[in-house]
């Protein structure tokens, strides 16, 4: 009898000197990714039935362009027409016949890393020929961003669509440009682009990190002009005279023989350099083709009525601008550590969880809960970003058993889709945490020593 006691004791000392906790979170899984190789074949999506409208597919935005509407602002000549460089262009000295400006397709897409861009062109003859612009603005504030497009195209945008960032591809050259047209070159922010002349193919990849994660509606302004002769317009360039080391679209002329500078082989069939204003060439927008929502005569209208004029420039059409309304966004939940504060009445465990926007900044504003066996568990909001609850594990554990919990965390966000996680700790007994009240294990050494006692007695 005395060795069972001693038995029962021991195991009452061993289960209650165990309470520890441990916790794991889940990871998060990452998207599918592009291959930046100029290959069109792994961007997935179907394209729009009909020409000049785009569509979402399997989470590709794609824009469908009616073909050999390569004229820029017709209405002032007729159509601009491509420089007479029969090296670097496909058509030289012709209008609207699907050259290296005219925009077959353009798509959109993104994972947790990067956005990608990719164009279909009419042809590409040589990668120096091209000069392709996007435009975004991400907010749709009044007044946010920078109205003038950047590698000098000679347009500017509405109040409501001035552009958060800006990627061009000109010359041959990957440039990104912020607000404020602050340029940089691609490499500097480890954007990728390639080019397939054989399937008429651009890809581009900018790391999140510079433009955002999409959500809620981006505005683009997508074109396309022609690239070579290679301009830098601080100085009217050309190769190797690169006053500010970015190329900008080639300035379009009355003629593709008009002196311009250095250069002679510019596109034609603009207004002439200088006239009817003093701002020398400012008057015809330097590009063939763009994303219209509209017919080539409506596209055609539009670019030959643009001007940086400021009494005219607001004539920029709404069709001119995509729209883009990405799925709503999920908060994200990040979990930052795990205490334990062992009291007499019982352990306490705190949770703390950060909660952030979908562009990564912290997000003090957010409604966050808990679920643990079908109660419910509410975060304090410690009005940074960072949201705190507490667990008494005394109403957890049993006193011989270990058991493992697992918490859903929920968060919630006004224009924002719930996000879910959840943490899972293990909840053994043990003399540390003090499961038990302290009565109750005077009790428990009351009754053993009486216990021991009448066994002694006997």
């Amino acid at each position: 009898m005395l060795r069972k006691a001693v038995v029962v004791i021991a195991l009452i000392l061993i289960l209650c000197s165990l309470l520890a906790t441990t916790i794991e979170v889940e990871g998060e899984n990452s998207n599918n990714r592009i291959t930046v190789d100029g290959d069109p074949a792994d961007w997935p999506g179907s394209p729009p039935s009909e020409v000049n409208t785009g569509c979402w597919s399997e989470g590709v935005f794609i824009w469908r362009d009616e073909e050999n509407d390569d004229t820029g602002a017709a209405g002032l000549k007729g159509g601009y027409v491509y420089p007479d460089l029969p090296d670097y262009y496909s058509y030289p000295g012709l209008s609207g016949v699907g050259g290296e400006a005219d925009i077959r397709e353009f798509r959109l897409t993104y994972d947790d890393e990067n956005l990608y861009f990719m164009f279909i062109l009419g042809s590409i003859k040589r990668k120096e020929s091209l000069a392709l612009i996007v435009a975004v603005d991400t907010d749709g504030k009044v007044g946010s961003g920078t109205d003038w497009l950047p590698f000098y195209i000679d347009m500017t945008l509405p109040p409501e669509h001035r552009f958060e960032f800006a990627v061009g591809y000109v010359g041959g050259q990957l440039t990104i440009v912020k607000p404020y047209l602050d340029y940089f070159r691609g490499e500097e922010l480890n954007a990728k682009v390639a080019v397939d002349t054989s399937k008429r193919c651009i890809e581009i990849s900018i790391p999140l990190r510079i433009t955002g994660k999409p959500y809620g509606t981006w505005h683009l302004f997508v074109a396309a002009g022609c690239g070579y002769p290679v301009d830098d317009e601080s100085g009217f360039g050309g190769p190797g005279s690169n006053p500010d080391g970015f190329y900008d679209f080639c300035e379009i002329l009355e003629t593709t023989d008009e002196q311009l500078g250095i250069w002679t082989d510019h596109p034609g069939g603009g207004l002439k350099n200088g006239e009817p204003q003093p701002w020398s060439g400012w008057e015809d927008p330097d590009i063939f083709d763009l994303c219209f929502n509209g017919t080539r005569k409506e596209q055609e209208e539009f670019l030959s009525g643009c001007s940086v004029d400021p009494s005219t420039w607001v004539k920029i059409s709404s069709d001119a601008i995509l729209s883009l309304v990405f799925p709503s966004p999920a908060l994200r939940i990040r979990f930052l550590y795990m205490n334990t504060n062992h009291t007499i009445e019982g352990g306490i465990i705190s949770i703390y969880v950060t909660v952030e926007y979908p562009n990564g900044s912290l997000c003090p504003v957010a409604k966050v809960s808990g679920t643990i066996r079908n109660a419910i568990v509410k975060f304090i909001n410690l009005m940074n970003g960072t949201y705190v609850c507490r667990i008494d594990t005394s109403g957890l554990a049993g006193y011989f058993s270990s058991r493992e919990y697992s918490m859903i965390i929920m968060v919630e966000g006004e224009g924002y889709e719930p996000a879910l996680t959840y943490v899972t700790f293990r909840v053994d007994p043990s003399p540390s945490s003090i499961v038990a009240p302290s009565i109750l294990v005077l009790i428990l050494v009351i009754a053993v020593t009486w216990t021991l006692k009448i066994l002694i007695s006997k």
